[in-house]
């Protein structure tokens, strides 16, 4: 509250925040951190450890301040910065060669840093994004196969290389490049991208080109402490502390929808070359004279072409759904109309016509109270109040299949057991609710449920010939799960196009919101043993 109170009043004043400066004196220290680390050499063990201890708490700090929704990806972060600074320390502490025990936390580091990035990848996909995953893997084994050629290949053609530093330069760039597919594929997934996700992006790709520069120099026996490549590695602490600070981190972890069917011009550039490196580094290989790695450019050949393959017929099911959904669509609106046209005929032709007669009738009563006939004027005004609770009772009932302010004032939950408990009384079909939700939905999630309900229940009362029907809702984690179940006589499921061509609206209508909204409708029915009907929604809650 008072982070939010300092927030406004900084829009009111147009002055800064301590939240809106913070993570940027954070980049500023570890900027001037690194400056002094590479120009002076006497305090460079201390500064550096000082860095990476530091810095690597800062997403802790940041979780505390701004509570995401899911703050598991930000405590990975800081658990794999403090292996990576405690192999560090123990590494000049010990004075031992590069591989000893202490490497383990070396390894357990990038684990956690690699399983953080999933964790972003997960908490911000509503769903598989199936075109999103072909991409990043495809961009993956191009710069793998860079990669083999740079620096695996001589690594392990070098003779006079140590074990240790063999073992090395093998792992640290392989580790770099796993960091680097799990940021491909957090890039690809699509979703809001403010300065954390920027901040992350720098630390990702400072830690993998650290590690190939590392690897590089070694190989030719040209690295040295204190260097630039030192500057690779100690970047992503400040990258990764500051992105924690930022007053948006918890955005790094929204959901989003899927992404796009179309790709980018900056990933389609990405792709296209990913996909021109097997057949370079042939023509490289060759130009130069040098042995060529046949049977490993023509694996990754193989894969790019059926990664390639994949998407396209990806594409392909997408553009004949996107077809389908067109088509739908039409009908759906023609549905919409022909319910519009019903409604202003049930209105036309109930209280429109009744309200007129009341009007007549008090024209009627007026006139007998002018001659003084109270009884037959009493009688009059008796039937006229009668008539005008039918009436309100009926406009109702037609506010209430248009939307009902319940839903907007009380929630979810008390409008879909008013919506039951009249269901039931009109209907004789026995409604039991069990509804778990903790707290309030977002406006579309409330407002999709709802209808689900409303149209599923409606399906039941004109079709199911059912003695009860159960609706049960829950919110659990990070998605809010519905399913209808009634015992009526059940139906053969058909495809969805079947439906629209038999004008059975209601389901097609259904699947259509909560496709729309990211979530999965699934129906399940046998002839003689009901039918349910379930959804699963992202949750967003007020």
């Amino acid at each position: 509250m008072l982070s939010t109170g300092l927030k406004r009043q900084a829009d009111r004043t147009g002055t800064a925040t301590p939240d809106q400066w913070l993570w940027l004196a954070c980049l500023v220290i570890g900027a001037l951190v690194i400056a002094v680390y590479l120009l002076d050499p006497h305090p460079r063990n201390l500064l550096w450890a000082s860095l990476n201890c530091g810095f690597a708490l800062l997403p802790v700090v940041g979780v505390l301040r701004y509570r995401p929704a899911d703050p598991l990806p930000w405590n990975l972060l800081a658990a794999g910065g403090a292996l990576l600074a405690a192999g560090d320390i123990l590494q000049w502490s010990a004075r031992m060669p590069v591989l000893w025990w202490f490497d383990a936390f070396y390894v357990a580091g990038y684990a956690l840093l690699a399983a953080a990035l999933q964790r972003f990848v997960h908490a911000r996909t509503a769903g598989r994004d199936l075109p999103a995953l072909l991409d990043a893997l495809t961009i993956t084994i191009g710069l793998g196969l860079l990669l083999w050629a740079l620096v695996l290949v001589p690594s392990a053609r070098v003779p006079e290389l140590e074990t240790a530093t063999r073992i090395r330069t093998l792992a640290l760039p392989l580790a770099g490049l796993v960091l680097l597919a799990m940021l491909i594929r957090l890039w690809n997934g699509g979703g809001e991208r403010r300065m954390p996700f920027y901040l992350l992006a720098l630390g990702t790709l400072s830690t993998a080109a650290g590690d190939v520069l590392f690897s590089i120099a070694s190989l030719q026996g040209a690295y040295r402490p204190g260097g630039m490549i030192d500057a690779f590695h100690l970047l992503p602490y400040a990258a990764f502390g500051a992105a924690a600070l930022h007053p948006a981190m918890a955005s790094m972890t929204t959901p989003t929808a899927p992404t796009d069917a179309r790709p980018s011009p900056l990933r389609l550039a990405g792709l296209t070359a990913a996909a021109l490196v097997p057949p370079a580094m042939l023509v490289v290989e060759w130009a130069r004279g040098q042995l060529i790695d046949v049977p490993v450019i023509a694996a990754a050949c193989v894969a790019l072409f059926l990664l390639t393959l994949w998407r396209m017929s990806w594409l392909a099911a997408e553009v004949t759904r996107q077809n389908e959904r067109k088509r739908m669509f039409g009908q759906v609106l023609q549905a919409t109309e022909d319910e519009r046209t019903r409604i202003a005929t049930d209105l036309h032709d109930g209280p429109v016509q009744s309200l007129a007669v009341l009007s007549y009738t008090t024209h009627r009563a007026r006139k007998q109270l002018a001659r003084h006939e109270l009884a037959a004027a009493d009688d009059l005004l008796e039937s006229m109040e009668k008539g005008l609770e039918e009436e309100v009772r009926v406009l109702r009932r037609l506010m209430a299949d248009l939307r009902p302010p319940v839903l907007d004032d009380r929630g979810l939950e008390v409008a879909l057991r008013e919506h039951a408990e009249t269901f039931e009384r009109e209907t004789g079909v026995l409604a039991t609710m069990d509804i778990r939700l903790p707290a309030r939905l977002g406006p579309q999630q409330e407002t999709i449920l709802y209808r689900v309900v409303q149209e599923a229940l409606v399906n039941v009362a004109k079709h199911a010939a059912a003695e009860a029907v159960w609706v049960a809702l829950s919110l659990s984690g990070t998605s809010v799960s519905l399913r209808v179940t009634d015992d009526g006589r059940g139906f053969q499921l058909e495809s969805l196009s079947r439906l629209m061509r038999d004008r059975h609206y209601g389901l097609a209508g259904m699947r259509e919101r909560v496709t729309l909204a990211g979530g999965k409708l699934r129906v399940r029915s046998t002839p003689g043993r009901g039918t349910t009907i379930g959804v699963v929604l992202p949750a967003q809650p007020t």
